[in-house]
């Protein structure tokens, strides 16, 4: 605070003297102030509210709980704590999973639920390559987790609203309608993504086709659908733009309805992005001033940023603000290579250099934190966004009209129509040659990949040479960094013993081989399938072998016999060592041994313990003992 005071002052003393000679200093001291600004607010923000253990907690739900396979799943914030007499305030908002033991009264958001239960840390897994969970959470403000049960909490007959709850509240009786209407599960889940902007019911399958052929972008609620609502009406109250006095009802009806829609959506950082640049676009109309896109852009995010500085680390918000920027930036450049007259023309190669320019703004981003790219998104785009342009009018009218039986089917028999053929169409793209391509990147890779696209921004605004130069040696930089890659794996052998309780499981890796082995057999569902997944996609790796501990193999780099492993040199046994039957090899490793005295003849063999059962069995041997469940992923590499 106290640079940010000082930088005033002289910006306020160097306004009153200003010069020529001063303008550079003036610059420095805005920058200055701008980024000071910055860190006070992010400092600010994400100060941790106030832990109270014990007691008796009393928690607003802010959102409806969503029913997953084992538990029922909402986001609560603690208002205060009774103990001992005493009433603790704090404003903690946390994760709460209430059991499925017995069915969960109706309860929407707002409602006070009390429980004595103890709220416990949010962790990770601790798995190689595995999603930050836990600092995702910790940018919403949410820094602990509890489980329920029935005789756990208890249900107040009082609520209390603010305008989260409110708009929760607002899509949740929307939501209502759709589901009484006559919709098909998935059709109706794809529809309220399109049009409420709610995703918590998408199963597996439907993220994966969308994702796979490029056209995951529709179902978060950003540009795309606020372009659309206001094109809508545009179409509609067009006659009142031409009058200055009839202009001032266009902008009220345009504000007020782009931001109920925006309410509605549950005021997601896409929708506000658009909404903001909108907003300034109608309002610049009436006062008959051309709006700068880009300025347009730049004070949407500042708002946003100055709301929730940590926006600027969410993933949606860099793609989604990369994306309007490379449309901005880009498209009209693409378009004038091109001279069409005919109008169906002009709608497809507009759409076509719009999906190019997104597309590549975005790719630095979309490798970095996905590792994939769509290879048919052009295909998609050119599919899905006109019939998102339909879908979406259609499932607010349905919304709309939905008090008259008669119209309300036809419009739902119609979508339900709509969609599915748009989910089969996605699917064919989806089973098309290679239509994905799966290359993770490192963050050196992502920095060198995106000063590459900066240099090309450059070029084609400037044309200098030196940004031609710049674009070159940065791509230059990106295949060298590839290929070290490429090689520091070649040979390289590693083991990964996972934090996988119910089921041990260890991953043997030499170059892009690997070879899975676990207790029990490893299904699709369970957790442990992703992270394998996980690592064999960051590495490059081909698709593992697996076996069972149960198994007998003799392979060139991989033995298995007896629960014991040879791979590579070393030495790795599942359970109780047999000294009697195998004296001459003595393990390196020894996973989950059943006794200490199992471990007493040899004194520098590790011993990992994945399964809390062992824990308290195994004392002796503290310094060469690894606990995943309280640690993380055991890795070595040799």
């Amino acid at each position: 605070m106290p640079i940010i005071i000082i930088t005033l002052i002289l910006l306020v003393y160097i306004n009153r003297h200003y010069s020529f000679g001063l303008q550079p200093a003036f610059g420095v001291l805005v920058t200055i102030c701008f980024i000071s600004t910055g860190i006070y607010l992010y400092a600010d923000y994400n100060q941790k509210p106030a832990f109270y253990d014990g007691g008796t907690s009393v928690a607003v739900l802010l959102e409806t709980p969503v029913e997953n396979r084992n538990f029922h799943k909402a986001v609560a914030r603690i208002d205060a704590v009774f103990r001992n007499d005493s009433i603790f305030t704090t404003n903690e908002t946390i994760l709460v999973y209430f059991s499925k033991s017995k069915p969960l009264p109706q309860m929407a958001a707002g409602e006070i639920i009390m429980f004595q239960a103890k709220p416990q840390p949010i962790q990770n897994f601790g798995n190689p390559y595995e999603f930050d969970y836990k600092k995702y959470l910790e940018r919403k403000r949410i820094y602990r987790q509890i489980y329920l049960t029935e005789n756990d909490w208890t249900l107040t007959n009082e609520s209390r609203l603010n305008l989260a709850v409110w708009a929760e509240r607002t899509r949740e009786k929307l939501l209502t309608i759709y589901r009484q209407q006559p919709l098909d599960n998935q059709k109706r889940e794809i529809l309220s993504a399109l049009t409420l902007g709610y995703k918590r019911n998408l199963n597996p399958e439907t993220k994966r086709v969308f994702s796979s052929a490029g056209a995951m972008h529709v179902l978060a609620v950003s540009g795309l659908h606020v372009g659309i609502i206001f094109w809508v009406l545009t179409l509609l109250l067009n006659r009142f733009r031409k009058k200055k006095p009839e202009k001032l009802i266009f902008v009220a009806i345009s504000l007020i309805t782009l931001w109920g829609y925006a309410f509605i959506t549950g005021l997601a950082p896409s929708v506000l992005r658009a909404t903001t640049m909108f907003s300034i676009f109608i309002v610049a109309e009436i006062f008959r001033r051309k709006s700068n896109a880009f300025n347009s852009l730049a004070v949407s995010a500042f708002i946003l940023l100055l709301i929730n500085p940590n926006n600027l680390f969410e993933t949606g918000f860099q793609l989604s603000y990369s994306a309007v920027f490379g449309i901005l930036y880009l498209q009209p450049q693409m378009r004038k290579l091109f001279v069409v007259k005919n109008k169906i023309a002009i709608f497809l190669l507009d759409l076509i250099t719009v999906s190019i320019a997104a597309q590549i703004a975005t790719f630095p981003l979309t490798l970095f934190y996905f590792g994939q790219f769509p290879v048919y998104f052009l295909i998609t785009n050119i599919i899905i966004i006109p019939t998102v342009t339909i879908l979406i009018p259609m499932g607010i009218l349905l919304l709309v009209l939905s008090h008259f039986p008669i119209i309300a089917n036809i419009i739902a028999l119609l979508l339900n129509k709509i969609i599915h053929y748009l989910f089969l169409i996605l699917m064919q793209i989806e089973m098309l040659p290679n239509s994905v391509i799966e290359s993770p990147i490192s963050s050196i890779q992502f920095l060198f990949i995106a000063a590459s696209l900066i240099a090309f921004f450059i070029l084609l605004k400037t044309g200098k040479e030196k940004a031609l130069e710049a674009m070159l040696f940065t791509i230059l930089l990106i295949f060298v960094s590839f290929t070290i890659d490429n090689f520091s794996h070649r040979n390289k052998n590693e083991l990964i013993v996972y934090n996988n309780q119910k089921n041990s499981t260890v991953q043997f890796i030499h170059g892009r081989e690997s070879f899975v082995i676990s207790e029990k057999p490893i299904t699709s569902e369970m957790p442990i399938l992703q992270s394998i997944n996980r690592t064999n996609k960051i590495r490059k790796l081909y698709s593992p072998d697996y076996y069972l501990l149960s198994d007998q193999v003799n392979g060139d780099h991989f033995i298995l016999h007896d629960k014991t492993v040879v791979f590579k040199g070393k030495t790795i046994h599942f359970g109780s060592w047999n000294i009697n039957k195998m004296t001459v090899l003595q393990p390196d490793i020894i996973v989950n041994p059943v006794l200490e005295s199992d471990l007493a003849i040899y004194e520098n063999t590790k011993v990992i313990l994945t399964d809390k059962k062992y824990i308290s069995k195994i004392n002796a041997i503290k310094q060469l003992t690894y606990y995943p469940a309280y640690q993380m992923a055991y890795q070595e590499k040799w």
